[in-house]
Order: structure tokens, then sequence, then C-alpha cells
């Protein structure tokens, strides 16, 4: 505003002795309320309102309140007061602690006589108009009766939070546009806050014009608030939860048996961590969760924490340390951590969980549905910083890891709803299969991904060449979420607060918790190239070519064979170098039963072991010991397979086979079982045991049939599907219940087994973590075993 008019606007307030259009205290609906003089003023705010339209109180400044508020004013009290009475709690204004609000003042006015403005000393004036301006603000929080003014400290800009003010003159109609913008923030929460703006109207006439009277009066303008937010208290903890581990870095191997990835020591790499609380079906009943701290005595709900996790290696194993907090999550290798040193140099994932204290926390809510504010209760969680449960895995450590908490959860039959501590084991392994089902898939989606970004020109080398080194920083550009669940039992004190019994087991409540991945924030040096990968393989004949790419999620190098890689021991990609196939001489099918073999003769059969690669291959042959619980005595060629050693070794030309070979079964003894049903004999790289062919045979002495209930009759066991990609029905069609079952692969290595605490009519079994391939099924009721390959691809 111009010098000159302030000036002028002074005198006018000198000279004001009354109003033109005398009201009493007012409330109008904002954001238009009509003043006198005819002044239209607008407030509106960007924060919106609780419910229907907000109100505004306006009146005259009678009780004389200065330049300010002053605690303990009765005046201000008073002036609240009649603010609060007239206002209905459904017309507030909302806000959010600890979110900027801005609120917009507009003032508008016109010449009332029609005239138009002067020209000349005090141009551009407003000829017989008004205006209206808050000249400063304060806020604070009343309650019954009485109020609390905040500091200047808590406000805009330190202060009286004006920063910005516009004048708009059009002098040809002498209009005047006057607008002010305050943006403040709210520290703590209330169910009626307020905002004071005091505000000058005047009526006033240019030098030019006769017999002009000048008009002023000062007002009061209150805005009414609820402010939403948690009560700043301390909550007892009432009990703790156990979070899942999640990976925060994933070193990805090289292919080559000599291949690996390593860190560089002392570097750090930084990037973005959003934790939020996901709203879905299960906490849709009260889904107010939130992060905390603990406290002297209790947790605090806030939403700034900050966790760390050392994991301490021996040998070669590394050291790293990872620190989290809201904003943001950064990895220290403080040692070289290599994937080398993982079991099959398969890709390693570190991360970890922990457990966390829970507790109830107060807060103030705008309810929508009562249009009003109210006092709400919510769960606070905390982490417990001793409790941190770190681990560096491999892609085959956590489907072991899977496969062990299955068997923790296929123990929940006849689990009673009071056993708090095995209902919640159950609930935990579960949840923490679910996050690394979500870890596996993301990692292959991340490798496969079609928008990864090229690090390095395409690599070629051969197996017994030299090492092949390149470096590179971490960089993440995409960003990815995982989802956890976490479970709390049926604590007292909970019930009212979150819908116990509404999910997972009986007797408890889940919420889920979304960690948001971002991208990189920050390294130890912008220009640090502190991973380093280096390409070597010990077979002569391997060649690989490939190309580098970077991990969208953790910024790590992926290795994408390409056409032209040859591999073996192992295979990883490209022309597969051993490709055993074992044949039953003469037939297609892979199953041949014999029946009515006398009881005190063998039964024998021909074998064609085959060589189906371009080049000379030496495979193995040997009988599955899960297959012959019945105990037969198995040899080829006159040497027995028992099914402890490594088998028989033969060397096939390319494209070729040994043909012909005799495979005897006879029993052990007398006392022996007539019945030997799906013996199976296979041949397998000795380099590679995960390529292997087989073939079943199934022998009957005597009189056994294959439709008796013997021990072991695979007819009487049903599997479905089979094949299957991941889900397996159990069941027997006798009728008889599922007491045990046991799975295993085609080295004998047994990968599930359970002893059911109720003998099941049918057994649900999810095969999905598994690799494709063969695996032999055992089940068992009373005293009989059955057996049947199942097929995963």
């Amino acid at each position: 505003m111009m010098k000159l008019n302030d000036y002028f606007f002074r005198i006018a307030f000198l000279l004001s002795v009354a109003w033109l259009l005398c009201i009493p205290g007012t409330y109008a609906q904002a954001p238009v309320i009509q003043a006198p003089y005819g002044v239209k003023i607008t407030v509106s705010s960007n924060r919106g309102k609780i419910c229907e339209v907000p109100l505004a109180y306006l009146e005259e400044n009678k009780d004389g309140l200065t330049n300010g508020l002053f605690d303990n004013d009765l005046r201000v009290a008073r002036l609240l007061k009649r603010a609060f009475d007239q206002i209905p709690r459904s017309k507030y204004f909302k806000a959010k602690v600890g979110e900027p609000i801005t609120i917009t003042f507009e003032s508008d006015s016109k010449d009332t006589l029609g005239a138009f403005a002067s020209t000349g000393l005090y141009n551009p004036i407003i000829e017989n108009g008004g205006f209206a301006t808050p000249s400063f603000l304060d806020i604070g929080e009343y309650r019954d009766g009485s109020f609390t003014l905040y500091p200047y400290a808590e406000r805009a800009n330190g202060s009286r939070g004006i920063i910005q003010e516009v004048i708009q003159d059009n002098p040809t109609t002498g209009a005047r546009k006057y607008t002010r913008q305050v943006t403040f923030t709210f520290t703590r929460p209330a169910e009626q806050a307020w905002l004071y703006a005091p505000v000058s109207l005047y009526s006033y006439c240019g030098p030019n014009r006769f017999n002009c009277t000048v008009f002023g009066r000062n007002n009061n303008l209150v805005l009414p608030f609820i402010v939403e937010g948690i009560i700043p208290e301390e909550a007892p903890i009432l009990g703790t939860i156990t979070e899942p581990q999640v990976p925060y870095l994933v070193l990805h191997d090289p292919p080559g048996d000599g291949s690996f990835t390593d860190f560089q020591t002392t570097e750090t790499s930084c990037r973005s961590l959003e934790t939020n609380v996901a709203t879905d079906e299960s906490n849709s009943y009260n889904a107010n969760v939130k992060i905390g701290v603990k406290g002297s005595i209790g947790l605090i709900a806030t939403v700034d924490y900050e966790v760390y996790a050392e994991i301490r290696g021996s040998g070669a194993t590394g050291n790293v340390k990872i620190q989290s907090n809201t904003r943001q999550t950064c990895v220290t290798i403080s040692k070289g951590f290599a994937t080398s040193n993982a079991a099959d140099g398969s890709d390693v994932f570190i991360g970890y969980g922990m457990n966390m204290n829970y507790g109830l926390f107060r807060s103030i809510v705008a309810d929508t549905k009562l249009c009003r504010g109210r006092l709400d209760t919510g769960l606070v969680y905390a982490a417990i910083p001793e409790s941190i449960r770190q681990f560096v895995y491999t892609k085959e450590g956590i489907e072991a890891d899977i496969a062990a908490l299955q068997r923790i959860v296929a123990d929940s039959v006849g689990v009673r709803p009071n056993n708090r501590a095995k209902l919640k084991a159950i609930n935990d392994a579960q949840n923490q299969i679910d996050v690394w089902k979500q870890v596996l898939q993301l990692n292959e989606a991340n490798k496969n991904s079609s928008g990864a970004t090229a690090l390095f020109e395409n690599i070629s080398f051969s197996g017994a060449a030299g090492p092949i080194s390149r470096e590179s920083s971490i960089e993440i550009t995409d960003t990815k979420t995982i989802t956890t669940e976490n479970y709390i039992d049926g604590a007292f004190g909970l019930q009212g607060v979150v819908n116990i019994g509404g999910s997972g087991f009986s007797g408890g409540y889940e919420y889920k918790t979304q960690k948001r991945f971002g991208q990189t924030a920050s390294q130890s040096g912008t220009a640090a190239r502190n991973i380093r990968y280096t390409f070597q393989d010990d077979d002569p004949g391997d060649k690989f070519n490939v190309d580098v790419v970077r991990d969208p999620m953790y910024g790590t190098p992926v290795f994408r064979v390409k056409q032209g890689t040859i591999s073996s021991c192992p295979f990883e990609g490209g022309y597969q170098r051993d490709q055993p196939k074992l044949k039953h001489d003469g037939q297609t099918a892979n199953t041949l039963t014999k029946q009515g073999i006398p009881i005190n003769t063998s039964a024998t059969f021909k074998l064609d072991l085959c060589n189906e690669s371009n080049e000379s291959r030496t495979y193995n042959l040997k009988l599955n010991p899960q297959s012959n619980l019945n105990g037969a005595v198995v040899a080829a060629a006159g040497v027995a397979l028992n099914g402890n050693d490594l088998g028989q070794t033969f060397t096939i030309p390319a494209n070729s086979c040994v043909q012909d070979l005799i495979l005897e079964v006879r029993r052990l003894s007398d006392a022996s079982p007539l019945t030997y049903p799906n013996l199976e004999v296979f041949m397998y790289s000795p380099c590679d045991p995960d390529i292997t062919s087989s073939v079943l045979a199934s022998v009957f002495f005597g009189n056994a049939t294959t439709g008796t209930k013997d021990i072991g009759d695979a007819s009487l066991l049903s599997v479905f599907p089979n094949p299957t990609s991941s889900q397996l029905q159990v069941k027997l069609l006798s009728n008889d219940p599922v007491e045990s079952f046991q799975l295993s692969d085609l080295t004998g290595k047994i990968l599930r087994n359970s002893n059911q605490k109720i003998a099941l009519q049918q057994v649900d079994l999810d095969l999905s973590t598994l690799p494709k391939g063969l695996y032999v099924l055992q089940v068992r009721s009373g005293a009989r075993v059955y057996a049947r390959k199942v097929l995963l691809q």
C-alpha cells in the first residue's frame, strides 16, 4: 500500500465516530461475510472443513482489545465464549497438527455514491466505499470458558504470520480488492481452537468531494477450528509384536561358477523409505495405527523413529550396518561382502526384522459422520532395538525357512483359542511366509524388469579364462512396496480399539504395514564405485554371453544370460551341456510293471542310458532310497544300487545310448514283502545333481497284485493335479486317513515332512517355493506307506 494512503487511513481512524449501520455481533457463513459500509469479506482455507460450510464470527471491538491478545485476559475469554456459543461444531474449519494451513482474507468494496476516484495527491483512493484489513493474527485453544494463547514462535515466520498482501484498485469504478494470506501451523490437537484477526472497516472519500464524512471502526473476527492430531502423552506398554524380516539389500550372483559380486569396504548407500499403515478390510474397524518411540515409562506416538541393525560376520562373510528411520534406510559395508561366500553362489538377501512394543494412544479426530470432533483411541507400536533379528540369506535359505515355518503353521489343527502363545507363533510364521514369497517374487520381477537400465556393454567370457571385473555404484530408479502383516494377540485393554478376532487366526488382531522402498537418497561420495562384480568359470567348454543391467528396486547389478551361452556344472542358462535321458528299453512310458514273479526268483528290466547332448558327458546311475521302503535288492549290470552312494558312473558319447543295461530286482529274504511298487532309478549329472532323468519299475511277487492294499500301493494314493505348478491335493482312495507325509527330492533329501496330530482325510500342500523337477511323496496310514512321484513344473 502506498505510504500516502496509509497516512490517510490513520487519519480516518481518528475521525471515526459511528457506524453507518449499527449491528450487533454476528456470525456469517464462510467464506463470505457481508460487513458494513458495503464491504464483503471472503475467508477461505486450504485445509477444508469438518463437515458443513464453516462459519466465522464478526463483532465490533467494544472491549478495546489492542494489537495483540494476552493470556489471562477476561476480554479475550468473553469474546471466544460468544464465538463458540454461536457457531455449531459441525461448522468449524479443519486443521491437522504439524501441517501448515493457509487462510486467505479477501475484502471487496466499491463506490456507493457512483462517483469516480479522484486523481491527484491521494490517487488511487476509494470514493465513499470501505475495506477490511486484518492487520495481524493470533491463534490458540479454547476449552470450558478458558483459553490458551499460542506463543509467537508457533506461528508463521515466528511472528504474526502475514506472509502476503495484495491491493487491487479499479480507478474507473473506485472498487478495491484487498487480499492478505497467513500461513501457520497448529502444534497441538484441540477440539476447539481458533484464529483471531482484528479487522478495520472504513468509509471515506477523496479530497475533491463535498459534504464528505469519514467513518471507521475496529472489529474482531474469530475463525473456529478443530485440530486433528495425537495427544502428546506416554501410553503404557501392553505387549509385543513380531515384525517379519525384510531385506534392505540384495546382491545378485553373476553366471559362472567362479563369478561373484562384492562390496568394497566403508561405503554407505542411502535410499528413501516410508512405512505406512495399509487400510484394508482386516483393520477397517479402526485403522488408527501409528509408529512411535519409547519414552521413560511407555510409548509416545510420533512420526519419527530410528533403528540400527548391525550384522557381524566371521571370516570373509562381511560386516553390514543398516540404519533406518521414517525417511530413509542406509546400508554401510564396513567389511567386504561377496556372493561367492554363499552356498551355490546364489543371490544374497540382507536385512532384519524386530519385535515392537505396542500400546494405546489418544487423539482428536474430525468425525464426518457425527459432524464434530471426538476423542479417539488408536494403536501405537515402537521398535525394541535389542530384539533385532538380522539375516543374510540366499534364495535357498529363504526357501528352507519357508519350509520350516510351514511346519509350524501345519500344527494349527486343534490349537485351543486360549493358547495365546501358540496362536501368536502360528500367525507370526504365516506372516513371515507371506513376506518371503513377496520377496522372492519381487526379486524375479526386478531381475526381469523391461525398464532396467543397462550398466555396461555386453560381456562375453569362456570357461577356464581369466577373470573379468567391473565396478558400479548403487542407484535405485524404481519404487516398490513390501506389505507386512503384524499380529497382536487378544490382550486386555485392546477390546473396543481394534477388532479382536476379526482377522488372522482366532483370538487376535492383524494390521498391515507397507514399506515403500524409494529411490537413492545419497551415497558416500557421488562417484563411489562401491560394488564390484567378477566373471570367471573353471569348466572348459563353458561360454557366457551376459548383459549387465541395474536392479530397479535395490540398485545392484543384475546379470542376464543371452543367446550363445553354453553352461554346465551347474547349468546357468543358454545351451545345457548335460542332457541325460533314461529309458525302459523299447518303451515310451517311464513306468513298467511286472506281476506274478516267482517268489524265489528275480525280475529284470532292460534300460537304455542315453546322452542327448551334442558332446560326450559323464552321468551316474542311482536308486532313490525313498522309493524302496520295502527293501528290495536292486542291481544294475550286476552291481548293487543301494541308494547310499553316488551310483554307477557311465561316460556316454554325444547323441548316443548305452543300451540293454540289465536292472535286476529281488527280495532280500523269505520274510520280505511281496510288493515293490514305483522303484525309482535315475541318471543324473554328478556336477549338477538337479539335472536328472528317471524311470519307475514296479515288481509284484507271487500272488501280490497292484490292486491290493499292501504297503506302498501307489494306486491308492491320489495326488492332484500332477504335474502341478504349486498346489497339491493329497488323499487316499481307500478312505484311510493320512497320518503323516514326507516329500523328498530324487537324491533322497527330505524337503517336507509332518506328523499330523489329528489324522486328515485330505492334505493340501503348497509347493510353489520348490524348484521345478521330480519329487517323491510318501504318505503313511496305519502300517501302510504309499508313495507317488510328483512333477513340479
